[in-house]
């Protein structure tokens, strides 16, 4: 490809590594194989998130706290995973694979039960210009066999750029360039085109896991879907209200923040609550809606 290779999110929320690589994997198919530009990646679908990833309580590094992006990989969620390898070594590798990402691996085995007085993995995250690295330290206990850990370590742009550079190398595509963040311009030509999943997918694991950032991705993506990109909480809301005044539904005491619960503004009297879902339970969406709620007991 005599040029650059941009991608461009708009805002599917269970976009995962296998999708991924099913994009790449046809990019290939049609012909690339080596990229003589820069891999570009576009997330300008959805408005920057304002604020950062620890404004809520302070855990900046929690899974539930990432914020909107219109490029999600893997909901932004690396995987540390931890095994012992042959020998006496730890294997440390990451889901999805991050070529940005370097690995410092100074974990000490021990022979111990899986107690965590003898299993005591640290994992610190040290920023660099070019790449970050993952510094792991402490004891592993050969009783614990394998362990993982799930962190928010790197930005939306970087999750996503790593996981797709990895994965392109991979399966032996080449970039000459770099890797940076852009905007798709109007003379670009289409490739190839990785769709979602159908939406009921989606409200089926926002509400049955309570996933925060699926269902902030999922509002900013009414907002453009109705008043045009890039999707924000404004539009988000503004197309909320909307419809719930076109359906004779008038919520004058309800407050929407930012699409999801991470909030300490977002409100609704208990009889607005209740005339909702009974509109819900009348509506011809509602088999869908009952199936995605989480059962008492057994899942969710």
């Amino acid at each position: 490809l005599d040029g650059d290779l941009i991608i461009k999110g708009y805002g599917d929320p269970g976009f995962a590594a296998e999708d991924i690589w099913s994009l790449l994997w046809g990019v290939r198919e049609r012909g690339v194989e080596t990229v003589a530009g820069d891999l570009i990646l576009d997330a300008s679908h959805f408005e920057a998130a304002e604020g950062g990833r620890g404004d809520f309580d302070g855990n900046a590094s929690s899974t539930y706290n990432a914020l909107p992006h219109a490029l999600t990989v893997n909901l932004q969620t690396t995987r540390v995973h931890l095994l012992q390898d042959s020998g006496d070594r730890v294997r440390v590798f990451t889901d999805p694979p991050l070529a940005n990402l370097r690995i410092e691996n100074r974990l000490q085995l021990v022979k111990a039960p899986c107690q965590r007085k003898y299993h005591r993995p640290s994992l610190r995250l040290v920023e660099e210009p070019q790449r970050a690295t993952l510094s792991l330290t402490g004891t592993f206990a050969d009783g614990c066999g394998e362990s993982d850990y799930a962190r928010l370590l790197l930005t939306p742009s970087q999750h996503a750029a790593g996981a797709v550079l990895a994965l392109w190398q991979a399966m032996g595509g080449g970039i000459d360039g770099q890797t940076r963040d852009g905007v798709l311009p109007r003379d670009a030509r289409l490739i190839h085109t990785q769709e979602s999943g159908p939406l009921e997918d989606a409200v089926r694991q926002i509400n049955k896991h309570s996933n925060n950032l699926m269902s902030r991705n999922l509002f900013l993506t009414l907002g453009a879907e109705r008043l045009g990109a890039p999707g924000s909480p404004a539009k988000a809301r503004q197309t909320v209200l909307r419809w719930l005044g076109q359906r004779g539904l008038d919520f004058p005491e309800l407050v929407l923040d930012n699409g999801s619960g991470l909030s300490r503004d977002t409100r609704i009297s208990a009889r607005s609550m209740a005339r909702l879902l009974g509109y819900a339970y009348s509506a011809p969406t509602m088999p869908q809606l009952l199936s995605s709620l989480a059962i008492a007991g057994v899942d969710g």
